[in-house]
């Protein structure tokens, strides 16, 4: 515990950190200032906030950079550690005083902590900032006016608790980011260089997307299940099944050469 206690300090400390969170602050502005309405106090239903925030509208740039990031911002906190700890030989000093798999599995919940955090960023800071310009209006089918699917994935919480929706959103966003983070940070026992590492899971994701979006597989595309308005209706099967893929590919890869690592 007390391991994992000074890892989260020197990530939530760290550079990547602080640049998670000027990027999120950035994104969650800017898609406030291109998309900001006045609220219409007439005859028409007035904007609420569940169609404005970021998660609410898929057409703003910064609702598309957001998504297209996620696994740079998941990656930044945490997930060069163990290659930069390698590196340096504080890896070593400190295989030399705990046993490798409690040490590993310090990593490993650090970085998905960190990648969770990183990720939902954005649509936190956005979602508190849209609520003190709109109000928090139940929405409302007949207006035509909001994004996800009759069909979508908790679309009764969405128009009967919107907020429990929106909040759901960003842990089912968080969970993903903390296992792309994990991906990264197993990435450490292969890659050398800590710039290809942060450049590899955005690059197999964007391959995903890609590929997906070309043969019409929008449902497996994380780049439109992720994504609270639900462009393309989500599938909790999917979801799980991703969480699975990368739980299982992360923790392999890090264990399996972790621990038999004879760099010391």
């Amino acid at each position: 515990m007390k391991m994992l206690k000074e890892f989260l300090k020197r990530s939530f400390s760290g550079v990547g950190f602080k640049t998670a969170i000027i990027i999120s602050a950035t994104l969650a502005i800017a898609q406030i200032l291109q998309t900001y309405t006045k609220v219409d106090l007439g005859y028409q239903y007035p904007t609420s906030l569940f169609e404005i925030w970021i998660g609410g509208e898929w057409a703003s740039y910064a609702n598309s950079i957001t998504m297209l990031i996620l696994p740079i911002l998941a990656c930044l906190p945490f997930s060069t550690s163990l290659l930069l700890d390698k590196k340096s030989g504080y890896l070593a000093q400190i295989y030399l005083r705990k046993p490798r798999a409690k040490v590993l599995t310090t990593y490993y919940v650090t970085s998905f902590l960190t990648g969770a955090v990183a990720t939902s960023l954005p649509f936190a800071i956005n979602l508190l900032l849209n609520a003190l310009i709109y109000p928090s209006l139940l929405p409302q089918t007949t207006t035509f006016t909001f994004l996800p699917s009759l069909r979508g994935l908790f679309i009764e919480l969405f128009y009967t608790m919107p907020w429990i929706f929106c909040l759901l959103y960003i842990f089912i966003i968080a969970i993903f980011g903390g296992f792309i983070a994990c991906v990264g940070l197993s990435l450490g026992n292969f890659i050398k260089n800590k710039f290809v590492l942060l450049a590899t899971p955005f690059i197999v994701y964007f391959w995903i997307y890609f590929i997906t979006m070309q043969l019409g597989m929008y449902r497996f595309n994380p780049y439109v299940f992720l994504n609270p308005s639900q462009a393309g209706n989500a599938e909790m099967p999917i979801v799980l099944g991703y969480y699975i893929l990368m739980a299982g590919i992360s923790f392999i890869a890090l264990f399996s050469r972790g621990l038999k690592d004879d760099f010391i």
